[in-house]
């Protein structure tokens, strides 16, 4: 087989192209000019302003809503001050009745107590007559 002369295998010569590049670099250099931006970085570019736009907007909003629940809130405060002297009135009432009705149940309780006591002694009273009357009779049966 002969051998080719030139670039082979379709390449082109290793000097040529570091020649070329070397050529392009001093050419991008000479320049100064920066590189081309990319797409992403032209994107980026483009939605900043958006973004600006879009973030003073929602603070805005958030001032807004920031304001209205104030007075949402100050109108309910309002609206509830009329009512808070006669809602206070009504829980005096209520804690008294409630004080009247714990005095009921400590009175009713040591009745009860006073009752359970008396019966107790009453049991033990029937309880030894009966037990005095069971040993008497048993007793008399010897």
């Amino acid at each position: 087989m002969a051998r080719k002369h030139g670039p082979q295998n379709g390449f082109k010569n290793a000097p040529d192209v570091a020649q070329k590049r070397s050529t392009l670099l001093d050419v991008h250099e000479a320049s100064l000019e920066p590189p081309p931006p990319s797409t992403t970085d032209l994107l980026k570019a483009l939605n900043k302003p958006i973004e600006a736009v879009n973030k003073s907007a929602r603070r805005k909003l958030q001032a807004q809503h920031k304001a209205r629940v104030k007075k949402a809130e100050e109108g309910i405060k309002q609206s509830l001050r009329p009512q808070e002297s006669t809602c206070s009135e009504y829980r005096i009432s209520q804690l008294n009745r409630l004080l009247d009705l714990v005095k009921r149940k400590t009175e009713i309780e040591t009745r009860i107590i006073a009752q359970l006591q008396s019966l107790s002694h009453l049991y033990g009273a029937a309880s030894d007559k009966a037990n005095a009357t069971v040993s008497t009779r048993l007793s008399d049966l010897h």
